[in-house]
């Protein structure tokens, strides 16, 4: 066990050392050339954050779709929002370099015609309360899919089972029926011939 946790704290000590040296060359840079700093500070932003904003987008079209087999996709897909505090704070801090980022702001005349939607507290307005909604919607159906994923593996172990064996028989059963009422060439040649059996106790009554 040793080993494993000086191996971590090693892991944490060069992050942080990554993190640093990245403050200090985002700084000079900022300092030589602002406008090149703060681009690449603005894209990075805007890749990274769109990346960890997808995990919590694709488990909520799951959890919409009711797909039932996915429970273990979810929980992976969320681990990406752990990243969406830290994005929320640098959103703030691309406000420092609003100056170089965008030219109407030192001169308005640039933006006359559009000065009600081109105009700093407007702006900053819209982006910190929009990222903010958006971000506590993700982290907030985040911590609901981590605590079903808790509730799920405790249930699992109180009956003596430690994974997810996907979806029920009765599923199974009305899943089958239905691709083959609607898709039965398809379903024949991918699946195989071989009949159905839905005189089970779960015969699925909407393909009747």
């Amino acid at each position: 066990m040793t080993p494993a946790v000086e191996t971590s704290r090693g892991g944490r000590t060069l992050l942080i050392l990554l993190l640093l040296l990245g403050i200090a060359a985002f700084l000079y840079g900022a300092a030589v050339h602002p406008l090149r700093a703060w681009g690449t500070y603005l894209v990075n932003l805007l890749f990274f954050s769109s990346l960890a904003i997808t995990g919590p987008a694709i488990a909520g079209m799951l959890e919409l779709t009711e797909a039932r087999w996915s429970p273990t996709i979810k929980r992976i897909a969320v681990t990406t929002a752990g990243f969406l505090p830290f994005s929320l704070l640098l959103f703030i801090g691309l406000f420092f370099g609003r100056a170089v980022l965008y030219p109407w702001v030192s001169h308005p005349e640039l933006a006359a015609k559009k000065a009600d939607w081109l105009n700093v507290p407007f702006m900053a307005a819209r982006i910190l309360l929009g990222v903010f909604f958006l971000y506590w919607v993700a982290l907030t159906f985040t911590r609901a899919v981590l605590a079903e994923a808790k509730g799920g593996k405790a249930a699992g172990s109180a009956r003596g089972v430690g994974l997810d064996v996907g979806p029920a028989p009765e599923t199974l059963a009305c899943g089958h029926a239905r691709c083959h009422r609607f898709f039965p060439d398809f379903f024949a040649g991918a699946v195989g011939a071989a009949p159905l059996n839905i005189s089970a106790p779960w015969k699925c009554a909407s393909v009747r």
